[in-house]
């Protein structure tokens, strides 16, 4: 019975836990891009002025809370936690305002949180079925890849633009 509830979802395990993936690996970066924003701040701020590094101090501060957020979400994600599905469903939502790629991306994840494979995959009884069968193993599924794919090609340009510049 474990295993075949498991073969049946474990296409769907796969696709929450690259989502997982892809929060992790953002709400590092954004966490990065938060420590070399501060420390430029603590090295221009004096000269910016007081008002202005005020501003952009509480603006780092958000951006680290929602980097933070999105790296303990990921992580709850690959875990198969269901106290992830509010948090990852406001980052879904975030994601909808991005219009193009962005959009299919957070309707998807939207799609996998809350249908009724979603909600099997991330309750407690899937746990014991996951506790059950070790030995099946989801892979990364090929949105996952494809997106990771994506993002990195745009670190790279917006690297290679910041050379140029």
């Amino acid at each position: 019975m474990a295993q075949e509830t498991r073969a049946r979802l474990i296409r769907h395990e796969a696709s929450l836990r690259s989502f997982g993936s892809l929060f992790i690996l953002g709400g590092l970066l954004g966490l990065g891009g938060t420590a070399v924003a501060g420390l430029a701040l603590l090295v221009e701020g004096p000269a910016a002025g007081v008002g202005e590094a005020a501003v952009l101090g509480g603006l780092g501060f958000v951006y680290a809370l929602l980097s933070g957020g999105q790296l303990w979400t990921g992580l709850a994600l690959r875990r198969l936690q269901r106290k992830a599905r509010v948090p990852a469903t406001l980052l879904a939502g975030l994601s909808l305002f991005s219009l193009g790629i962005g959009t299919l991306i957070g309707g998807y994840l939207l799609y996998l949180l809350w249908s009724e494979k979603g909600k099997e995959v991330l309750s407690p009884a899937y746990a014991e079925v996951r506790a059950a069968t070790p030995e099946m193993r989801p892979g990364t599924s090929a949105l996952a890849w494809g997106v990771l794919v994506l993002l990195l090609l745009f670190v790279l340009l917006i690297g290679v633009a910041a050379l140029a510049a």
